[in-house]
């Protein structure tokens, strides 16, 4: 099983339980609540938005719909498609690879992709896309998880040797009864990583190749409450290591 037929088929469910309680109601984190105050203030209100891995489409594109703006949004699981319609049919939303967007050329205002670019096997093919699929003078936002940040590393490591080792295996399993029976977060039977955090740098000099210059917003730590003040533009690369996830903003 590869990484999106995992994130297709066994994530997508697991996420769905662990978020049930959630869909209706305004509780998200501030972190979704800067990101929907970012995009506001950006992009004229009644633009075409469109929203790669859009999930259920709450809170973001829910949030935006609601604002003003025309959202359309793309995931790879057919049942998070259904749940994005049900929750707010006026989102046009479809199933689709974040790889192969099946949308014309400069189709929308502002394209954007939270929380998920860490699923993508292949980033810089998925942010091609993004490019292409956004006018000429539009936005596309992403984060990524920051490869150079101890906590991040610290975890992928870790999740990288319970694939490869028998006391690793063993202590996955039991992680995964547990996960099961407390119906929190996604059980991993097949030892598969399938969130892999980005380096920046390399992000940045592929875009600065293709001649983009991203604008860079550095999230310290996005668990619990977030200080708005806290997210900043980084000064250089050297600094990029502090921050757990980066924001990358390209004008096209």
């Amino acid at each position: 099983m590869d990484r999106k037929t995992f994130v297709r088929d066994v994530y997508s469910k697991a996420w769905i339980r662990s978020q049930k309680s959630r869909y209706r109601f305004l509780d998200f984190e501030d972190y979704d609540k800067f990101l929907i105050h970012y995009m506001c203030k950006r992009v004229p209100k009644g633009s075409k938005l469109l929203e790669v891995a859009i999930g259920t489409g709450y809170p973001i594109a829910d949030a935006l719909q609601k604002a003003g703006y025309q959202v359309f949004g793309v995931d790879i699981s057919p049942k998070l498609i259904e749940i994005c319609r049900e929750i707010n049919p006026k989102i046009d939303c479809m199933v689709g690879d974040a790889e192969n967007l099946q949308y014309p050329d400069n189709n929308f205002t502002a394209t954007y992709c939270f929380h998920s670019t860490w699923y993508f096997p292949n980033l810089t093919l998925a942010i091609d896309n993004m490019l292409r699929v956004t006018q000429a003078g539009g936005l596309v936002i992403f984060d990524i998880m920051n490869a150079n940040n101890s906590a991040i590393s610290a975890y992928y490591s870790k999740r990288v040797l319970e694939t490869i080792s028998l006391i690793g295996r063993v202590r996955l399993m039991v992680k995964n009864i547990a996960t099961i029976i407390l119906h929190r977060g996604c059980p991993n039977w097949r030892f598969l990583v399938y969130e892999v955090p980005a380096y920046p740098e390399s992000i940045y000099d592929y875009l600065r190749r293709s001649n983009h210059t991203p604008e860079v917003l550095g999230i310290p730590k996005i668990t619990g409450r977030l200080d708005y003040e806290s997210i900043e533009i980084p000064r250089e690369h050297g600094a990029l290591a502090e921050y757990q996830r980066l924001i990358c903003v390209v004008r096209k």
